[in-house]
């Protein structure tokens, strides 16, 4: 969807969600750190843009459904 995430640094959410690149990862049961997560994507409307710009290079790059299979199968096969 092209959207920056915002998101807990626990299993593999950060596989996900590159840290300051694509979005950003806090602690988990951290809500000033939660808080301070939203206030920065809605305050700094240009490192917003760029985060959605890289989330979405990233899920194209790494998560499609064919790249997905293909990483299965190799581990399947290891």
């Amino acid at each position: 969807c092209g959207a920056a995430g915002i998101a807990t640094n626990v299993a593999s959410l950060p596989e996900v969600v590159e840290d300051g690149v694509s979005g950003i990862l806090v602690e988990p049961n951290n809500a000033e750190a939660l808080r301070l997560a939203i206030v920065e994507l809605v305050e700094n409307q240009e490192r917003h843009r760029q985060m959605c710009l890289a989330a979405r290079e990233r899920v194209l790059a790494k998560f499609q459904w064919a790249g997905v299979v293909e990483a299965c199968l190799k581990a399947y096969l290891r």
